[in-house]
């Protein structure tokens, strides 16, 4: 019922020739959700990568690649996580520990001024 529309955007292969695409580690996380106080049988929370930016680097971007479920009601790689762990449990979620998000850089622009 909605009357929404997409628009095509057309751009030339030269405006993204300069972007570089990495992957960085996010370092801090925001809580979204957590089980506590639901009755859950499982401690499990829901994580926000926090994508830092800075004034210097006005030319690279973060992007949101979603949220990040855990094991437990601490910060996704902080070290509370395994103090209780067993070392099957340590074994199963140790690749748990780092999480990362897709930075997009314009190599064709620098940091400080804009793209005016």
């Amino acid at each position: 019922e909605n009357d929404v529309k997409a628009e095509v955007v057309k751009f030339e292969k030269s405006a993204i020739r300069d972007f570089k695409l990495k992957l960085k580690e996010v370092k801090d996380f925001s809580k979204i959700w957590s089980s506590k106080g639901t009755m859950s049988k499982m401690n499990v929370s829901v994580w926000a990568g926090d994508l830092d930016s800075s004034i210097l680097k006005q030319n690279r971007i973060k992007i949101c690649l979603g949220h990040y479920a855990h094991p437990n009601f601490a910060k996704p790689g902080h070290k509370g996580f395994f103090s209780s762990a067993s070392k099957n449990t340590l074994k199963q979620f140790a690749r748990l520990e780092k999480k990362f998000t897709l930075e997009i850089k314009d190599g064709g622009h620098w940091g400080i001024g804009g793209y005016g």
